[in-house]
This record gives C-alpha cells, sequence and structure tokens, in this order.
C-alpha cells in the first residue's frame, strides 16, 4: 500500500469519527443550555407569582407593604404561601440535577477537539503529499480533473474542520454562561424565612433579568446547534475522498 492510499485512508477513517461524533452534539447542546435556564427562570417565576399573591393578601388584610416588607413569609404562611414555597424548591433541585448533566458538554466538546485536531493533521498530510505530485499530474490528461475534484473536496474540507474549530469555540464561551451549582442554588433559594422585602426583591429584579437572559442563550444555543450541523455534514465529501483511495495508488508515481 502505497504512502499517499494509506494516508487517505487513514483521513476518511478520522473524518468519520469526526463527523459521527458531532451527530448527536447540536441536539444535545439545545436540550442541555435549555433545560439548565428554562427550569431557572420559571422557578424564579414562582417569585413573582408569590409576590402578587402575598400583596394581594396584605392589602385584603388592610395593612401597606412598608407595613410589613420586614417580616417573614413565614409571619403570614398559609397553604398556598407553603405550596408556593415548596414548589420553586422542586425548580431548584430540578435544575441543580439539569446543571449536572450539563456538565457532559465541556467534556464531550474537549474530546471532539481531539478528533478535530487528527482529521486537521489527516488532511493536512494528504494534501503535502498531493503537493509534490501536483505539476506531473495536471499534465496528465486522466488526471488533471480528478486533481482539480479532489483538491475542491479536500478545500472543503478544511472549511468544515475551520467552521467545527469556532463552533466549539463559541460553544466552549457560552458553557461558561450557564448559572453554576452555586448561582442556582442562590437564586431559587425559597423559604417560608425569607422577608417579604428580599421575596420583592427577587420577584422584581430578577425575573427580568433571567429572562432576558435565558432569551439570549437560547438564541445563541439554537445558531451554535445550527452552525454545527451544517459544519459537521460532509458526507458528500466522504465519498469523493473514497474515489481518492481508488485512484491513490496510480497518482503514487506522479512526482514532481
Amino acid at each position: 500500500m502505497g504512502k499517499l492510499r494509506s494516508s487517505i485512508i487513514a483521513a476518511n477513517q478520522e473524518l468519520g469519527k469526526l463527523q459521527k461524533a458531532i451527530s448527536d452534539l447540536p441536539g444535545e447542546i439545545e436540550k442541555k443550555i435549555s433545560n439548565v435556564w428554562s427550569l431557572t427562570q420559571t422557578g424564579s417565576e414562582g417569585f413573582d407569582t408569590l409576590y402578587i399573591y402575598v400583596s394581594q393578601k396584605i392589602k385584603k388584610e388592610g395593612k401597606s407593604w412598608s407595613d410589613v416588607e420586614k417580616e417573614t413569609l413565614r409571619s403570614i404562611a398559609d397553604k398556598d404561601i407553603a405550596t408556593f414555597v415548596v414548589g420553586i424548591n422542586g425548580f431548584q433541585k430540578d435544575a441543580l440535577k439539569r446543571r449536572k448533566e450539563f456538565e457532559a458538554i465541556p467534556k464531550e466538546l474537549a474530546n471532539l477537539q481531539k478528533t478535530l485536531t487528527k482529521s486537521e493533521a489527516s488532511l493536512n498530510d494528504i494534501q503535502a503529499k498531493l503537493k509534490k505530485k501536483k505539476a506531473k499530474l495536471f499534465k496528465s490528461k486522466d488526471y488533471k480533473a480528478k486533481l482539480q475534484a479532489y483538491e475542491k473536496c479536500l478545500d472543503s474540507l478544511d472549511d468544515r474542520v475551520s467552521d467545527i474549530q469556532k463552533s466549539i469555540k463559541a460553544t466552549t464561551m457560552l458553557a461558561k454562561e450557564i448559572p453554576g451549582e452555586s448561582q442556582i442554588s442562590k437564586v431559587l433559594d425559597a423559604s417560608l424565612d425569607l422577608t417579604l422585602a428580599d421575596l420583592k426583591n427577587k420577584a422584581t429584579m430578577l425575573t427580568v433579568k433571567l429572562e432576558k437572559k435565558y432569551s439570549e442563550m437560547e438564541k445563541q444555543g439554537v445558531t451554535i446547534a445550527k452552525k454545527f450541523r451544517q459544519a459537521g455534514n460532509f458526507s458528500g465529501e466522504l465519498k469523493m475522498m473514497k474515489k481518492m483511495v481508488d485512484d491513490a495508488d496510480a497518482m503514487e508515481e506522479f512526482d514532481s
């Protein structure tokens, strides 16, 4: 087996691994980002609903908010308030669980980067070998057109590799913006010992902030996943690479 043939086969194998590694990743990125943020946001909306309920309750009792803002929820608790607290804590628990699951994404990205690096090296190896034969291949009636097609295929794969690299970088940066466990615990910390002033703060400021952030993150996640899918779909190029294998031994004879 010639060196060129061996290089093309090795590249085919690495690119096949790369395509397989990417196949499920875009969906996982969208799903896991959405899970963490949507649960955190929905849980925070529970504070908003609880605040409205408590405000109405206080008003019915003929009191003003300033009269009771230093008191705790426990001081005015009823069955509904207790249910709200339990519900928010439930979202906290689920969000923390999903955050733990999200930790798989950075690990998958690290493994993908290793596969990508090997794929890039294998493509560079083929291009270096073809470069040595290019002058004579272009003089061949049988191989000039084939070489042009193969070079176009390799250029396309180079672009795919570059796009995948950009997607890995973008996803890595996005992953850093996902709320950590301590942040989720703090944001969705609900108890009957919460003061009414703290409840108001969580309801009026936190919910709006999280809604905006979640909307931004969701859009970024969808965009990154879309680009990953586009970059990871190079079945046509792999078919062309298989044709290169068939011509490799014959092209081996052409040295500049």
